[in-house]
């Protein structure tokens, strides 16, 4: 087993791909506290890596944003989609993905990826609901792994991590003060409501 390393060379790509049909309207276009979700992603993407990038669909190039937007190379088939653009586009040995849906996501997640990256399988966060397989840390030479998965129709991302026996870091044991509201991802107007009255009712606006 390859020796475990902390120093990871990485670029960050922000999945913005998904189509927002449950939410109504695009989800990374929505509003907490006055910030776009986008930019609630930008502004943890750049605390992990001076290399940042916007994966999105043919809905919104984000062009407005100052970091690069690519488009998704396998529209419409889910987050794999996402995930294998961004290995492929990445031009370092490891990305992180972080989705544009999880506003409260907390730097100190990818501290504790890090802490287990060994080189050769993606490194997953599990939360107090299970595994989040797009908080992850990458090796991009799998971009050849998902390649094949797609052309032969497998797109659950989940399955794919299983089958690779991708390191599974639980965040909830592993992370002091963990605060479950990191992994609250917005699906629905209603989840958005929730998350706006934890951060008013909040003494630490957590």
């Amino acid at each position: 087993m390859p020796e475990k390393q902390t120093e990871v060379q990485q670029a960050v790509a922000i999945i913005a791909g998904g189509l927002s049909k449950r939410f109504g309207r695009p989800k990374a276009r929505a509003l907490l506290e006055g910030r776009e979700f986008i930019d609630w992603a930008l502004t943890l993407a750049r605390r992990l890596s001076s290399r940042v990038f916007i994966v999105h669909t043919e809905v919104d190039d984000f062009a407005d944003k100052s970091v690069p937007g690519v488009p998704d190379k396998v529209p419409r088939c889910g987050p794999m989609g996402g995930v294998y653009t961004a290995l492929l586009w990445a031009g370092t040995p490891a990305v992180a993905t972080l989705p544009c849906d999880t506003p409260l996501l907390s730097e100190r997640v990818y501290d504790a990826l890090r802490e287990h990256w060994q080189g050769d399988r993606p490194v997953v966060a599990r939360s107090h609901k299970g595994l989040e397989p797009l908080i992850g840390l990458w090796p991009t030479r799998l971009h050849i792994e998902l390649k094949k998965h797609i052309e032969q129709g497998q797109y659950s991302l989940y399955r794919f991590l299983q089958q690779i026996q991708a390191v599974q870091v639980d965040v909830p044991t592993l992370v002091p003060e963990y605060n479950p509201y990191w992994f609250w991802n917005v699906n629905v107007p209603e989840d958005l409501q929730i998350l706006e009255n934890h951060r008013k009712n909040s003494p630490r606006n957590c």
